[in-house]
């Protein structure tokens, strides 16, 4: 029995410890664009000024996850009916692959449109990978832990996605530290692509070492019995998909995800620049910034889903949201009083991204028991990636674009961010978890 149980806890090690470092570089490899974007730009979009550079290259970025859903929605179906783990190490290799390429891509002036084509092309086929990363892995996640931790254990695949601005913001400060800001943008804003490789060995470790999910092996065995037998048959997908309960829950969930996903691609990466332009800081400065949010929200991530453990998973969501708002509003009165230092923008930095990791922590579980497990991995990818799509990915597009035609005032952001803030309070309010649903599973 204790062999039993030592084995069920080292599956579970292996699934948690490959899990979140996969899911950091992985998302590493689509966040690290973003954070260089000011360094590249000229090299694939040369044009009169750097701002005009970034927004095309911003755009690039935004118009990529247009096809995220799509990726996400058949990647995951493949999740549902074959397993989590295959598709992940899938995955990994894909995201390997891409992210090493673009630092070797040739620049428009070694072979003309040629270039940003191919950046297009290879971000393209990059978002289609990413858009089944994170439904697949929060499935994995929780179906591997146990009854009474969902929430915390699911909170790693956030507090995944906060390490990879961390490692994007540390390899950028090493570059600015150790060769200038001048080479960086000649030459070495390929390095951090080119680390992207790194993620190729540990695809081939979950392949070796990982086991699939309890919670879906079991599951696949039920599937099997049932087929033997006169018990009632589970609906497919797409015959789940469309009763219309389901239909409102993935609605419910878009909006409940969107604060999500705006202050992530906000706070992470549009608003150190903003800061930087409005006190006038030195990049290292900037960088500074941005390291300081997610490494806050890495933490306070795992809080969160351990108290929704205990306090529910809408409550916890609704607190975290609620602290975010007042952390936010609170950092940008600061700054509208026209007093502002770097030290404050430090602190003020350091308390948005605790409070935002604290509804980052209640998202994954929440998502996850919005659903039944035979359409899980699918359900999840349907809102988050439409949500990144219409209101995260291209946060910096839309900003830059306001900036462009108001001005660099505090007003873009706010009306931005404060408005994904107060879609995802009122859609919590009406969030059911699967099992309080009126939904038909099987024929």
């Amino acid at each position: 029995m204790s062999e039993s149980l030592n084995a069920q806890k080292g599956a579970r090690r292996r699934a948690v410890i490959s899990s979140v470092s996969g899911n950091a570089l992985e998302f590493y490899d689509t966040t690290v664009y973003a954070f260089f974007t000011i360094y590249f730009a000229g090299h694939f979009f040369p044009a009169e000024d750097a701002l005009t550079s970034q927004i095309y290259a911003y755009f690039v970025f935004g118009i990529s996850y247009l096809v995220r859903p799509l990726g996400g929605i058949l990647l995951s179906v493949y999740a549902d009916r074959i397993g989590r783990k295959p598709l992940i190490v899938l995955l990994m290799i894909v995201m390997a692959l891409t992210t090493g390429c673009i630092g070797l891509l040739p620049t428009y002036a070694q072979i003309g449109m040629a270039a940003p084509i191919l950046l297009i092309a290879i971000r393209l086929l990059q978002a289609v990978a990413v858009g089944g990363l994170f439904s697949s892995t929060t499935a994995f996640l929780m179906e591997f832990a146990p009854p009474d931790r969902r929430g915390f254990y699911a909170s790693m695949q956030m507090m995944a996605q906060a390490l990879s601005p961390i490692l994007a913001n540390l390899v950028a400060l090493s570059l600015l530290y150790l060769v200038g800001r001048d080479a960086v943008i000649d030459v070495w804003w390929r390095l951090p692509f080119l680390l992207g490789f790194l993620t190729l060995p540990l695809g081939y470790y979950i392949h070796k070492h990982v086991n699939e999910s309890p919670d879906f092996t079991q599951y696949v065995a039920q599937a099997a019995r049932r087929k033997t037998s006169s018990a009632p048959q589970p609906l497919s997908m797409s015959q789940t998909l469309k009763q219309w309960t389901l239909v409102r829950q993935i609605v419910c969930c878009v909006g409940v995800i969107t604060v999500g996903t705006v202050s992530f691609f906000g706070v992470n990466i549009y608003l150190p620049g903003y800061v930087q332009t409005l006190l006038g800081l030195a990049d290292t400065q900037r960088t500074w910034l941005a390291l300081t949010a997610p490494a806050c929200a890495a933490v306070s991530v795992l809080i969160g889903g351990g108290l929704s453990d205990r306090i529910g998973r809408k409550n916890m969501l609704q607190l975290g949201i609620v602290l975010y708002a007042l952390a936010f509003f609170g950092l940008f009165f600061y700054f509208s009083g026209g007093n502002a230092s770097y030290g404050f923008a430090l602190f003020g930095f350091a308390v948005l991204g605790f409070c935002m990791g604290l509804h980052w922590g209640a998202v994954p579980i929440l998502l996850a028991e919005s659903f039944p497990i035979h359409v899980r991995a699918t359900a999840i990818a349907i809102p988050y990636n439409l949500t990144v799509v219409l209101f995260g990915a291209l946060t910096p597009t839309y900003l830059k674009l306001f900036e462009r035609m108001f001005g660099n005032t505090p007003y873009n952001v706010l009306l931005y961010i404060g408005t994904s803030i107060v879609i995802s309070l009122v859609a919590s309010t009406f969030w059911r978890p699967a099992d309080k649903l009126a939904l038909k599973t099987t024929l």
